[in-house]
């Protein structure tokens, strides 16, 4: 029973790698915690940001925020889809937050 509860709820991670980010489009989320606790876009111009990790997936102005479809996965049989926010202030970005949303 173990196994089979670590396998739902398990969600692969790995570390940050440029160049597999933005090869790996359906899978982005297993890197999106290492680059979040690394600071890595704190700070950034919208430029830089999109030098970093692409164009988002939309854009919502009334908020200031960027959101990235990032893949779906993890729980060890795909039951959520993740989201990567990223809020702006002053266009410099403020946060990275990683949304994990069930089907």
């Amino acid at each position: 029973m173990a196994v089979f509860i670590w396998a739902i709820l398990h969600e692969p991670s790995s570390d940050f790698d440029k160049t597999e980010w933005k090869k790996a489009k359906v899978n982005q989320y297993e890197m999106a915690d290492d680059l979040i606790e690394s600071n890595r876009c704190i700070g950034q111009d919208t430029a830089q940001l999109k030098q970093l990790i692409g164009e988002p997936t939309w854009r919502d102005t009334k908020a200031n925020r960027w959101v990235y479809h990032i893949g779906s996965g993890g729980g060890g049989l795909g039951f959520l889809h993740h989201n990567l926010l990223v809020t702006f202030k002053n266009n410099r970005v403020l946060s990275v937050v990683h949304e994990r949303l069930p089907n």
